[in-house]
């Protein structure tokens, strides 16, 4: 399927030189465990801002966007806590090219490609947007904390009507004209090794309401940050990564996306355009 010329969008292997490999293992025994303790307070740190933020909130209030107070008064520390655990990481600049459009704007920011759960630092530079994840992950220590603050939308795997639910929560959201915060969605739906982009899944097409592109750089040698299904596992690229003196990212907003009629009316083909375009 995958010729010599066409790289493997599933595969990632990080290739060191012996003066590099010996850099990381003398850099990692101090780097990591310290970058890791860094890290790892600043997650704990968001905790109790997250619980304080929906505390004394009814059900029916949860499901509603967070206005008032409780937004400007939580909102700004957690931006700088989550900016602080990929700063702690080594990711010591973030280089922003072009601008993030408001919420009525675009209310779909289209994140590719998508090679590493590292790529949730694009959350912080982009204002903390809302994201979908796994319903089972709300029962996680401090990241289910994360995603009520987030206000997600969340999908199960064992309900079969969830999908469905999921969906029209999405369009819902998305087509309120700014009531709700944007929603940043990865539309390739898994990691790759980011030297191509694979077919877009339809999910941030499906309202057909106007996206912004957003393009993730990783600048690196060695490219620590991919995590695919075939290379290192995901605690070696953590290794890795903190390995390193500091790691260079890149987040480029590009031009916002209105689609046409028909692609309105078909979503596959929306997301097609847009996937030919951010590919150039």
């Amino acid at each position: 399927m995958f010729g010599d010329k066409t790289p493997h969008p599933f595969t990632h292997e990080v290739h060191l030189t012996t003066c590099q490999w010996i850099k990381s293992l003398i850099l990692g025994l101090f780097l990591f465990p310290v970058r890791i303790a860094l890290a790892t307070l600043f997650f704990l740190l968001m905790w109790p801002i997250a619980r304080l933020r929906l505390a004394g909130l009814a059900a029916a209030a949860r499901s509603e966007p967070i206005q008032g107070w409780r937004r400007w008064l939580f909102q700004q520390p957690m931006i700088l806590l989550s900016r602080g655990v990929f700063l702690s990481l080594g990711f010591l600049w973030v280089r922003v090219r072009g601008r993030q459009a408001g919420v009525r704007e675009a209310p779909v920011l289209a994140v590719a490609p998508h090679s590493s759960f590292l790529d949730m630092l694009v959350l912080s530079v982009s204002g903390l947007p809302v994201v979908v994840s796994r319903e089972e992950n709300t029962r996680l220590p401090v990241i289910g904390a994360l995603l009520e603050f987030n206000q997600s939308v969340l999908v199960s795997r064992k309900d079969p009507e969830s999908r469905r639910k999921c969906v029209s929560q999405i369009c819902e959201r998305v087509s309120s004209e700014g009531r709700w915060p944007q929603m940043l969605m990865f539309p390739e739906g898994t990691t790759t090794s980011g030297r191509s982009l694979i077919k877009f899944k339809p999910g941030a097409f499906l309202a057909g309401v106007p996206v912004q592109p957003v393009l993730l750089h990783y600048p690196n040698n060695p490219d620590t940050v991919r995590w695919t299904w075939k290379g290192i596992s995901w605690l070696g690229t953590l290794w890795y990564t903190a390995a390193q003196i500091y790691s260079n990212v890149t987040v480029e907003f590009l031009p916002v996306y209105n689609p046409s009629e028909e692609e309105k009316q078909n979503p596959e083909f929306y997301a097609e355009n847009v996937q030919k375009l951010m590919a150039r």
